[in-house]
């Protein structure tokens, strides 16, 4: 996974931001069923405009807001028809792209073109509120949440929850940055929860972020893999495969809530996925 791309720098910040502020989603999940290798677990999703059943995997998505284009392009995921009358210059591509069909405009839907399109997914956001009920006709429909009159009200968290989302719908968990945790979550507290390498080791997780506050505190040079030296550390996929992190404490523990401090925390979260 490649995250030199500047919109999944963006994603990072996304799932980064939201962490610490999860409240009961807007668009909510069902928990899907388990399903065998190979078979699609349908996807149940709840919005503002009703409860979407995604029952098959998606192959013929119609975007109608430029906002899921970008979506979309984040994941990997083609897309066979959007409006193209206010086409970013980062999604120009889509624009001149004869194999994607213009669905007329933003605010007002070419609905025969989007039939005609034969789609088996349309996403769309509050501006094509009005014809929700004639695309559901058309195909399974989905409505992204945000709130364009106001951008303070769960911004973030509803951007990152879409993107989970549409992650889990195209199984793209992991470029959505859907994050399994290695261990259950620690109590949350000023100063850290204390971790023995014993728990690390059991837990066997696939990436460490490791911040080193006494060098803030004593005023020292961080610790790096060299000066580490952690046995039980060293037995773990993290380790061996070189993504055990050691982050800026002074951004990570001092600060990590301003412009530049919180840009510092994003790039350190980012080097635990390069390759």
């Amino acid at each position: 996974m490649n995250l030199n791309h500047p919109r999944l720098r963006w994603a990072a910040a996304l799932a980064l931001l939201a962490a610490t502020a999860m409240p009961a989603a807007a668009q909510a999940l069902a928990a899907p069923a388990p399903a065998a290798p190979g078979v699609y677990a349908p996807v149940t999703v709840q919005h503002k405009l009703g409860t979407t059943v995604i029952a098959k995997l998606p192959r013929r998505v119609a975007a109608l807001d430029m906002n899921e284009v970008d979506f979309l392009d984040q994941l990997g995921v083609p897309v066979i028809g959007m409006p193209k009358d206010f086409v970013p210059d980062f999604l120009q591509k889509y624009r001149d792209a004869p194999d994607v069909q213009d669905l007329g405009s933003i605010v007002q839907p070419n609905m025969e073109r989007v039939h005609a399109a034969r789609p088996d997914l349309v996403l769309m956001t509050s501006l094509q509120a009005n014809h929700y009920k004639e695309l559901s006709e058309i195909a399974p429909t989905i409505q992204f949440d945000v709130d364009y009159r106001n951008s303070q009200t769960r911004h973030i968290e509803v951007i990152r929850e879409h993107l989970t989302t549409l992650g889990q719908i195209f199984g793209k968990q992991e470029l959505a940055l859907g994050v399994k945790p290695a261990g259950p979550a620690a109590q949350t507290g000023l100063h850290g929860q204390p971790v023995s390498s014993e728990f690390i080791q059991q837990a066997n997780p696939d990436i460490v972020y490791v911040i080193d506050r006494t060098a803030v505190m004593q005023r020292r040079p961080v610790m790096d893999a060299k000066s580490m030296g952690n046995p039980l550390l060293q037995q773990t996929n993290a380790w061996k495969n070189g993504r055990v992190v050691f982050v800026d404490p002074q951004a990570w523990y001092v600060m990590g809530a301003s412009p530049t401090s919180l840009a510092i925390v994003i790039d350190d979260v980012l080097k635990g996925y390069r390759n």
